[in-house]
């Protein structure tokens, strides 16, 4: 059954990106090898600092570790060079608003996108779509771009959609207390795991999707706000059975 997507344009107009148009297709398409099962988690920031982020890092550290998954963690962009990349399995970002990167041409942004086409992988939780002004490299990788946040933390209704991998410890349909990102310029090529109910009853939005970018994988979750979320056995798993399929585990 067709996913009725929800794009934020009611009173302003959708932002046009050619980047989005196109994706950030530059390298042919073809899976990689695994590269390793090491992964970096990454906080750092130039926007609004989640207080949840803390929370985050260390128990997404721990289930990691329990998964079988070796992690670092970087929570400034000064412990970051462009050639850091290669070392882990995939890139994990945790909130990172503003400009996480540095300026949105920055040798680290162009240094991640190659990173990726190459065989890497990109994990996002939560506020990753805050970042930027919406067309660079950076939103065009992760694959939508920050709306808004209507009714801010709030109850809701979701539902899974096909089989993959890193929807198996969701139901077919569940209720969660979380923030709800609306999207501008969502690229048509993501393949949507997971939608949620608009405030206002009249449609669904993506909250959690993935995607080959070249020769590397993306996974994207856009829930995550509260410090609850880290003890959700159902969020937990998701972000874990996500990062696995980003590193070829399953």
């Amino acid at each position: 059954m067709p996913v009725l997507l929800v794009v934020f344009a009611a009173c302003h107009p959708q932002p046009s990106c050619p980047l989005f148009d196109t994706g950030v297709q530059d390298a042919a398409i073809g899976d990689a090898p695994p590269r390793t099962s090491r992964v970096l988690i990454y906080s750092g920031l130039t926007g609004f600092r989640h207080a949840s982020i803390p929370t985050a890092v260390e128990a997404l550290a721990l289930h990691f570790l329990d998964a079988g998954i070796e992690s670092d963690r970087v929570s400034d962009i000064v412990d970051l060079t462009p050639d850091r990349f290669d070392g882990y399995g995939a890139i994990v970002f945790v909130s990172t608003t503003g400009e996480p990167l540095g300026v949105a041409d920055s040798e680290l942004n162009r240094s991640l996108l190659a990173y990726v086409r190459q065989g890497g992988g990109l994990v996002g939780v939560h506020a990753v779509d805050d970042a930027y002004d919406g067309c660079s490299r950076f939103n065009a990788l992760v694959g939508g771009w920050f709306a808004g946040h209507p009714g801010d933390l709030r109850m809701n209704t979701c539902a899974t959609h096909g089989a993959h991998p890193a929807l198996g410890a969701l139901t077919p349909m569940f209720a969660i207390e979380d923030e709800f990102h609306l999207l501008w310029n969502f690229r048509a090529d993501n393949e949507v795991l997971v939608t949620c109910t608009t405030e206002d009853g009249a449609g669904s939005m993506p909250i959690s999707w993935v995607r080959n970018e070249g020769a590397g994988r993306v996974f994207v979750t856009t829930l995550g706000h509260p410090d609850a979320a880290y003890a959700d056995p159902r969020f937990v798993g998701h972000v874990i059975a996500g990062t696995a399929w980003v590193l070829r585990q399953r």
